[in-house]
């Protein structure tokens, strides 16, 4: 009985107004929500008080890591490997598969339906827009929209990412 105590008081799950079910991850303040897929956790690096909702998926055989207080919305997919072996490409043989890091900053928020491709690193304190696909780098304190995603605006401001508890 000690050791079903000791489960909820790690990972406190709870069901929603809507029924679903949510897992948060008491010891580091992280909430994964319902229907997420980490297809290989020990590629991935999540530290404190991030937010990750419904439909999420971290895929690839690269490292990716987010950093601390950012929210991700529904329906994020970020693939962290990449076929760039394209003199191999036969039928048979559809190249060999690179791992190529994600790095999401600090004090990011990312909208729903956002797809971030392999070697792209987000910078402290930004925004992206739903929907966007982003490949490369973007600097801090910026407003990141489109598909390709580009700079839209500089921000000024810190962007205060709050978690409803």
């Amino acid at each position: 009985m000690k050791i079903f105590y000791l489960f909820f008081w790690f990972f406190k799950g709870f069901y929603n107004y809507f029924g679903q079910f949510h897992l948060r991850f008491r010891a580091n303040k992280v909430n994964i929500h319902l229907n997420s897929k980490i297809d290989h956790p020990e590629k991935v690096i999540i530290k404190t008080n991030v937010r990750i909702d419904s439909g999420a998926r971290i895929s690839g055989i690269g490292t990716t890591i987010i950093n601390e207080n950012t929210k991700i919305a529904q329906n994020f997919l970020s693939i962290s490997e990449t076929h760039e072996d394209y003199k191999r490409f036969t039928p048979f043989n559809f190249g060999k598969r690179f791992p190529k890091e994600i790095n999401i900053g600090k004090n990011v928020w990312i909208g729903s339906n956002v797809i971030i491709l392999a070697g792209s690193t987000i910078g402290d304190n930004c925004v992206v827009g739903a929907g966007s696909v982003l490949r490369g780098k973007f600097k801090n304190n910026t407003l990141i929209l489109g598909n390709p995603a580009v700079v839209v605006k500089k921000l000024n401001k810190r962007v205060v990412v709050v978690h409803n508890e």
